[in-house]
């Protein structure tokens, strides 16, 4: 009997939470279909155009092998800074540029391909996740604070606090841990092919993810909740959305910190590649909160420094989904095409 109580009372959070949404939906509807809409037009205008390519980009890369000449030339480098070995590198690389769980996602098939030891692997898991160019230069900067300057001080703040991440997480090294031991040959079959399939699960999970929080984030309106602490909260549940909301609300270095946080919604794409890595979500989020007060300290000492203005007080938050276009992650996903191009070619000599 006390058993079945205890049983009972842990579900009663649950059931709770699922009686406020129901009836948030029930007498909300249409603010949450409201949300949904926003979700599905950031979705389609901004996360496809710029996260799906480096989705596919990174598993190719990691199935192939393509970086691997570059990797052994950055070897000193790894091993100096971050005490990782040169397989590491195409999950920093793409973890900078390619977009918030693209950089957990190469980390989680290095370490599948045993090309990185588990302890390698959580500690990128832990530095190795951020907002790309595309997205907080461009997206962010250009399109929602209608100013490109500010875009790239947040993601120099954000990149820069991952990397001294990075660097202070070499000194908590421990050794090779354990390997997995997976035929390195199914990944060199059909690369490319691959690539795109993981590629395709990968954006459907992180949509999935953006739509729910985008509906959330719907229903919050229909709160009355005052700008700035419905910015705040949307911040911290969903990046996307939230940095619309946070846009001449929020100061530049908070706005710099929940970029560097990522939010809930974040935290849930990188979940189960952290898993498969051994990384428990206390540390995940111990880390993320981490980063985030360091970027904002990054961006605040920048915004001193070089005497720059981050007055965005003027800025109306609207409801357009901008154009994830930058000229960075065009240039690499030329440069990426290139090695795809010579890859094949070799393949074909070789044949």
């Amino acid at each position: 009997m006390k058993n079945t109580t205890e049983s009972i009372l842990k579900d009663v959070p649950k059931i709770i939470i699922i009686i406020i949404a129901a009836l948030g939906l029930l007498f909300y509807s249409q603010e949450a279909a409201s949300g949904i809409r926003d979700g599905i037009a950031l979705t389609l205008q901004t996360l496809l155009p710029s996260l799906f390519p480096f989705l596919v980009l990174s598993a190719y890369i990691v199935n192939s092998g393509a970086l691997k000449p570059l990797a052994k030339g950055c070897s000193f480098i790894l091993r100096f800074l971050f005490n990782l070995n040169e397989n590491a590198l195409p999950a920093i690389l793409m973890g900078l540029i390619g977009g918030y769980p693209v950089g957990a996602m190469t980390t989680a098939s290095l370490f599948r391909k045993n090309e990185i030891n588990q302890n390698e692997a959580e500690r990128l898991m832990l530095f190795a996740v951020n907002g790309g160019p595309a997205f907080i230069i461009t997206a962010v900067g250009t399109g929602m604070l209608k100013n490109k300057t500010l875009g790239i001080v947040l993601f120099f703040s954000v990149a820069l606090s991952s990397l001294i991440i990075g660097i202070v997480l070499r000194f908590l090294s421990e050794g090779e841990k354990s390997k997995n031991t997976v035929d390195f040959n199914l990944f060199k079959k059909n690369a490319f092919t691959s690539a795109v399939s993981e590629a395709s699960k990968s954006i459907i999970g992180v949509a999935g993810w953006v739509l729910t929080f985008s509906c959330i984030a719907g229903l919050m309106d229909a709160l009355g909740i005052t700008a700035y602490y419905s910015a705040v909260l949307k911040g911290i549940l969903e990046i996307s959305t939230g940095s619309r909301a946070c846009a001449g609300v929020l100061p530049l270095p908070v706005l710099a910190a929940l970029l560097s946080f990522g939010g809930i919604a974040v935290i849930c794409q990188i979940k189960p590649y952290a898993d498969e890595c051994g990384v428990k979500i206390k540390k995940l989020l111990t880390f993320r909160l981490l980063c985030a007060a360091i970027s904002a300290f990054i961006c605040s000492q920048i915004l001193n420094i070089f005497n720059i203005s981050s007055d965005t007080s003027t800025i109306i938050p609207d409801k357009i989904a901008f154009s994830a276009f930058s000229t960075p992650a065009s240039v690499l996903l030329i440069l990426m095409c290139a090695v795809f191009i010579l890859d094949v070619e070799n393949k074909r000599e070789k044949w």
